[in-house]
């Protein structure tokens, strides 16, 4: 799934992967879709609940610019 955190830049979206490695939340990859910057999840463990995509969202929101969203699909 890619995702865009509205609002952020190229290099806030950098430092947002590098905050859930940091702390050991999760791994996700940079992506640019559209020449826009956003993430990429992808999830390749077969013991990944949902509570572990709901870890990783709560994470985002916590680390994520002022004023920005995690808006799941909205990457053009």
């Amino acid at each position: 799934m890619c995702f865009e955190i509205e609002g952020a830049s190229p290099a806030e979206h950098t430092a947002l992967l590098e905050a859930l490695v940091a702390d050991n939340t999760a791994l996700l990859g940079p992506v640019r879709i559209g020449g826009r910057p956003g993430i990429r999840a992808c999830v390749t463990n077969h013991r990944t609940t949902s509570g572990d995509i709901d870890l990783i969202l709560r994470r985002l929101r916590g680390v994520s610019v002022p004023a920005a969203a995690v808006t799941p699909g909205r990457a053009r």
